[in-house]
């Protein structure tokens, strides 16, 4: 409920007063501006000389002209590859449609465009300037330094004193041995069971190649290592303490 004021109008059950000139488009209030006009239900003044392509607005400056809907102004010799525009300078030419300028001297090998220079060569299609002294292995381009060697197509610098053990480059270092191929420096006193290595602590020994500690007094028996206790005596290698005044008969 409610008092409709002077010339107070309802629009979709919205109370409003309608502004002189307004008008709706689409429900929506506004006042039409001198020359405005709309299209796609937007709302914009169209300024002077200005054209929409594919529903844009822009306006078309001086000479401009558009190619796939995109708009460009053609500079002047400007032509265009492939929908793409760029100014051919001159003696400008292509090649596989990339756009570039032949240098003098310059040659293409597999489509790729490099200037020789002078002494250039190329190996399996890579360009290279070979270097006082450089060579190839295996197709790989290296200078090769003073004492340098390659072992298995390996290149590296053999240092002093260093040599190598299946095909592994390592410096000997003072004292180093190797077992079964495996580099260590032997420490003092440091000997190896069954290609063990490990250093043997004061009065140790092994029995079955097992490393012990052999304390006082202690035996084995079968390479079973205990200590005999006092008046122990064994019996069929059974180890036991004849009690006092005992005796044994079969």
């Amino acid at each position: 409920l409610y008092t409709p004021l002077k010339n107070k109008t309802t629009t979709n059950n919205q109370l409003y007063t309608p502004l002189k000139n307004k008008t709706t488009t689409n429900n929506q209030l506004y006042t039409p501006l001198k020359n405005k006009t709309t299209t796609n239900n937007q709302l914009y003044t169209p300024l002077k000389n200005k054209t929409t392509t594919n529903n844009q607005l822009y306006t078309p400056l001086k000479n401009k002209t558009t190619t796939n809907n995109q708009l460009y102004t053609p500079l002047k010799n400007k032509t265009t590859t492939n929908n793409q525009l760029y100014t051919p300078l001159k003696n400008k030419t292509t090649t596989n449609n990339q756009l570039y300028t032949p240098l003098k001297n310059k040659t293409t090998t597999n489509n790729q465009l490099y200037t020789p220079l002078k002494n250039k060569t190329t190996t399996n299609n890579q360009l290279y300037t070979p270097l006082k002294n450089k060579t190839t292995t295996n197709n790989q381009l290296y200078t090769p330094l003073k004492n340098k060697t390659t072992t298995n197509n390996q290149l590296y610098t053999p240092l002093k004193n260093k040599t190598t053990t299946n095909n592994q480059l390592y410096t000997p270092l003072k004292n180093k041995t190797t077992t079964n191929n495996q580099l260590y420096t032997p420490l003092k006193n440091k000997t190896t069971t069954n290609n063990q290595l490990y250093t043997p602590l004061k009065n140790k020994t092994t029995t079955n190649n097992q490393l012990y500690t052999p304390l006082k007094n202690k035996t084995t028996t079968n390479n079973q290592l205990y200590t005999p206790l006092k008046n122990k005596t064994t019996i069929n290698n059974q180890l036991y303490t004849p009690l006092k005044n005992k005796t044994t008969t079969s």
